[in-house]
């Protein structure tokens, strides 16, 4: 993979992570708040239908995956994660 490609899957990386970010008890609250930003956050980024430059569907294309079969991969993994706490 290319340096360029690279820096774009580190992009969609980070959003995988922000979206799977878990509170715990012992956060404080501004910590609880700012994980729970960055959840809304990146899930809004996944919802968008947008092409432009940064977006998740011109990051899949970048990387020559399908967005909505990466989007169904990674909220199934979520689902499948949260049922088997």
């Amino acid at each position: 993979m290319n340096k360029y490609k690279s820096l774009w899957a580190s992009v969609l990386g980070r959003a995988i992570d922000d979206l799977n970010k878990k509170l715990t008890p012992r956060m404080s609250d501004s910590k609880k708040s700012e994980t729970l930003k960055f959840k809304q956050s990146a899930k809004y980024w996944f919802s968008r239908k947008e092409s432009n430059v940064g977006s998740f569907v011109w990051i899949c294309d970048i990387l020559e995956i399908d967005p909505e079969k990466t989007k169904s991969k990674i909220f199934y993994n979520k689902q499948m994660h949260r049922a088997s706490r």
